[in-house]
Parts: C-alpha cells; sequence; structure tokens
C-alpha cells in the first residue's frame, strides 16, 4: 500500500515534509514539529548511516537536557475508504537502529519513575466533513501541491482511544540494576485505559517472549519470582534491543467486526472493532522474524462519536521518540534511533523479510 525510506524527497511535487507517496490509495506524509518554540526539531534526515538497499533514513536525536518532546513524522491514509476498519487486516513494518543509549538507557519521568519512549503511534484517519459545503480542510488532508493549506492532519489524533503504540518494555526492573534485566519492544491500546498487549489482566500472565514464564507457562523468555531478587534465568531467549545494529520491527493487526464484546486485554465489555488481533514481530540484523506478542480476542476500542464517515478507523502511522514527563535535568549521553524503510501493507501476507 505505502513504503518510504527517506532516500529521496516524497513524489507528486513535495519536499521531505509534504507529498504522495502513491497515486493510490492517496498518502500524505508530515513532519510535525513540537510545539514549544525555543527548542527546533529533534529529527533530521541522515545521508550517513541507513539500511542496505537505502541511501537515508530519518535520525532523532535526544541530548542530555531535552523533556518531553512530541516531534513525530508520520504518513496518513488520505481517504476514508482507504483506511482500516472492520474485517480488515494490515501490517506496518520498518528497519530500526540505536545507539547504546537509547537500546539501554533507564530514562527518568519528572516524579523519579522511570519514563519509557514510544516508537511509534498508530491511531485514527482523516475523514471528511458530513454537511454540505463544509470545507475540505475540516477533516481532509493533502489534495496536490497547491492545496497544502488544507491539510488538517492535526485534526486526526494518534494519541487517543483508538490508538495502538509500540513502546520500549523493561524487563524486570529490581533485576536491571543486577545486569539481567533489558529493553524490548511492547504494544498497548488506547490512549484512556491503556490495554497492554504484552500482560494479562493479573498483571502477571506475559505473551510467547520477553515476559517470562511467572509460574504460569513457560516462555521464550524465563525468569524466576523472588521478591527482590526477581531474575531472568534464560536472557539468551529473549529479543533485546540491539545497539548500533539494524534491526526490523513490525505490527500486525487483524480488526475484526464492528460492535460491542469483552475485550481479552481488559475483560470488561468494550465498542469498537470485536475480535481482532493484534501481534509483534521483530528480527535481528540477518535473521529471521520472531513473534515476539500475540494477543486475541481483542476489542480494538473506538470513541462512542462516530466521524462524518463512520467509526474511525486505522489511518494514520507515526514515528517518534515521545517520552511522557521525560525529565529534563536528567543527565545522560545523546540518545539516538534512525528510522528507515517503512512498510504498510495490507491483507494477510506479511511484508517481504527484511534484508
Amino acid at each position: 500500500m505505502a513504503a518510504y525510506d527517506f532516500s529521496a524527497p516524497p513524489a507528486n511535487g513535495g519536499t521531505w515534509k509534504w507529498g504522495s507517496l502513491s497515486a493510490s490509495p492517496k498518502v500524505t506524509v508530515e513532519a510535525q514539529s513540537d510545539s514549544d518554540p525555543t527548542v527546533g526539531p529533534n529529527r533530521v534526515v541522515d545521508t550517513s548511516i541507513f539500511p542496505s538497499g537505502s541511501t537515508a533514513s530519518l535520525r532523532w536525536d535526544v541530548p542530555s537536557g531535552l523533556g518531553e518532546r512530541s516531534d513525530v513524522w508520520r504518513i496518513s491514509i488520505d481517504n476514508y475508504a482507504d483506511q482500516f476498519g472492520a474485517n480488515s487486516e494490515f501490517w506496518v513494518q520498518w528497519r530500526t537502529r540505536m545507539n547504546a543509549t537509547m537500546a539501554s538507557f533507564l530514562f527518568r519521568a519528572r516524579d523519579g519513575s522511570l519514563t519509557a519512549y514510544k516508537h511509534t503511534l498508530f491511531g485514527q484517519g482523516m475523514q471528511r466533513p458530513g454537511q454540505p459545503g463544509a470545507p475540505a480542510r475540516a477533516h481532509y488532508g493533502y489534495q496536490g501541491p497547491d492545496t497544502q493549506t488544507y491539510n488538517v492532519l492535526a485534526d486526526t489524533r494518534c494519541d487517543s482511544t483508538h490508538e495502538l503504540p509500540m513502546v520500549h518494555g523493561i524487563g524486570q526492573d529490581s533485576s536491571y540494576a543486577a545486569g539481567y534485566g533489558f529493553k524490548y519492544p511492547a504494544v498497548y491500546h488506547s490512549k484512556f485505559f491503556y490495554g497492554t498487549a504484552t500482560k494479562g489482566q493479573d498483571a502477571n500472565y506475559y505473551t510467547y517472549r520477553n515476559g517470562g514464564n511467572q509460574g504460569y507457562h513457560v516462555a521464550a523468555c524465563q525468569w524466576i519470582n523472588e521478591g527482590a531478587g526477581d531474575r531472568y534465568i534464560d536472557k539468551s531467549t529473549c529479543f533485546i534491543y540491539p545497539a548500533d545494529q539494524w534491526f526490523t520491527l513490525m505490527l500486525h493487526v487483524v480488526a475484526g467486526p464492528y460492535g460491542t464484546a469483552v475485550s481479552s486485554l481488559t475483560g470488561s465489555s468494550m465498542t469498537g472493532y470485536t475480535n481482532s488481533t493484534i501481534e509483534v514481530w521483530a528480527a535481528y540484523e540477518g535473521g529471521a522474524m520472531q513473534l515476539l506478542h500475540g494477543r486475541y480476542g481483542v476489542v480494538l476500542r473506538t470513541d462512542a462519536v462516530l466521524g462524518p464517515e463512520g467509526p474511525e478507523k486505522y489511518g494514520t502511522f507515526g514515528w517518534t521518540t515521545f517520552m511522557t514527563h521525560k525529565d529534563g535535568l536528567q543527565a545522560h549521553p545523546t540518545a539516538k534511533i534512525w528510522v528507515s524503510q517503512i512498510i504498510i501493507k495490507s491483507g494477510p501476507v506479511p511484508p517481504a523479510p527484511p534484508l
């Protein structure tokens, strides 16, 4: 459906910030900077570090002294009919790279707790206005090189009831200091109730990899629950962020029929796309894709108020380094993360394996 690797500006007369990636479906690229005018964007197009098969990547820098930032680079599927809603299936795959600070440093929030950075924010797409004569800019996006003022992609909300963010998880905080911990990719659903796809309602049951067994089942990534002495017993089976090498992340979503049902994430009744699937996949450089987490029977929650064209669908796909309440006073080396070779694909077949 759409693919981009930052090796050239987007097509259709745009700059690297604006433009269509394909003729059909209509797709917009947007770079949204933090609203704080005293600090410039913390991302650049990097033409010196990129994965095999490309000639550029997008890099975010997180220096010491930088607090919470909301810089986002995102792709929008403009037309509601092309977005992912009821009874649809899609995959989002990308290559990424981190330096050692981003891969392993424990970033602190302003209250002294730890904060996690978001890799992505996937959320609702734009809709056309429903009233006759309403201006095109009300809910609709890019319509050509001369109509950029009509693009109000900011009207959509990645950070919403609908969202599917990928964040970094931390393997057992108490073990981390002892050298057993690590960071790994995890997913949660919805800003307003945080239904994690990594562990169950009782905060004990983890799925597949990178959570441990905790006495419920034997998972690939195993640890022993010993209170303050929690520790991993076989960290080699866990998927751990590597430093200074490219690896692949992928999110697989199957959205079921629209309705009301009990969600496996919360155990409560919710309205949205019922009986849905969320899977997180990853691969090291040169390695096979691994299923890290999978949750099934999920209700992908939607807003109670329908948009002009109907229930919100997945239509915006953003990459970021957002850290909630990051402590700008915490000293650390500059953290860096790169992204390239983004693929958004519909249907039951995943994108081609990474190079």
